[in-house]
């Protein structure tokens, strides 16, 4: 097999098998400073909340700004998080993931009035605003899209709460990442030759590919009692994860968790 003995670290592995985030951002400097563009953009767009049934200008405007701070938002957490999912151990980077992540939330609410807004404009005033401005063709989908979700878009208020909880809500996910990422580890096997090869996740594909059955034994004996020894933590992130969606679910006024 290929896999053998103990997995290699990052620097020891050739450039050519790595994801370049120098394409994203050439350093964490050219990260802070979008990360700081998304702070302004987020305050910027808070200067059109009650215009936007005002024009089909201010509709169109709204929206290009909320599109360039969604992708800007994206590409800072982006960023972040591979940058964590190199090495999920490290604290620079589970650090630079927690303030993207905040961010997220902090765009996120900034951007909670303008669905309940649209929403708000009578369907014909709308339909005519979307015939004056050409430029909201581009946006055809997304109000579409928002009309037939209308049912379970809050108002402006609980909207922003909504959204103001997303950092707490991905908390079980988040956890999981660490506890499956970064703290858990998995005891070594016997590969086909009787050398000694420690399983992972990207590893034990290819363990159970074996045409050995005592490695394929042995890789999947590793990778589940490994998960067996924390059932009741793993059950508890789960079981926090489904009220999460129930919580959201109900919030929608949505039937059930599944239909939302």
């Amino acid at each position: 097999m290929q896999s053998k003995g103990s997995l290699p670290a990052r620097q020891e592995i050739a450039e050519q098998y790595k994801w370049r985030l120098e394409d994203i951002y050439a350093g964490d400097e050219m990260w802070e400073q979008d990360f700081l563009a998304v702070k302004k953009l987020s305050e910027e767009i808070n200067e059109y909340r009650g215009k936007l049934g005002q024009s089909a200008g201010a509709l169109l405007a709204v929206l290009q700004l909320a599109y360039r701070l969604r992708e800007l938002n994206e590409r800072v957490y982006t960023y972040a998080r591979m940058r964590r999912d190199e090495d999920n151990a490290d604290p620079v980077y589970q650090a630079l993931t927690d303030r993207a992540e905040n961010l997220h939330t902090l765009a996120q609410t900034a951007l909670s009035f303008i669905e309940p807004e649209i929403l708000a404009i009578p369907p014909k005033t709308l339909d005519r605003y979307r015939l004056e401005e050409p430029g909201l063709t581009l946006y055809g989908f997304i109000l579409d899209e928002l009309l037939r979700q209308k049912d379970h878009v809050l108002s402006a208020a609980e909207e922003r709460i909504i959204a103001g909880a997303g950092e707490v809500a991905q908390a079980p996910a988040n956890i999981f990442k660490m506890i499956n990422n970064a703290d858990m580890t998995f005891p070594a096997i016997k590969d086909e030759e009787g050398n000694e090869a420690e399983v992972t996740h990207g590893r034990y594909i290819r363990f159970m590919e074996s045409p050995h059955r005592r490695v394929r034994r042995e890789a999947f004996t590793s990778l589940y009692s490994s998960y067996r020894k924390l059932q009741n933590t793993l059950a508890a992130t789960l079981a926090s994860s489904v009220k999460k969606d129930v919580f959201y679910a109900r919030a929608r006024k949505f039937p059930s968790a599944l239909s939302a």
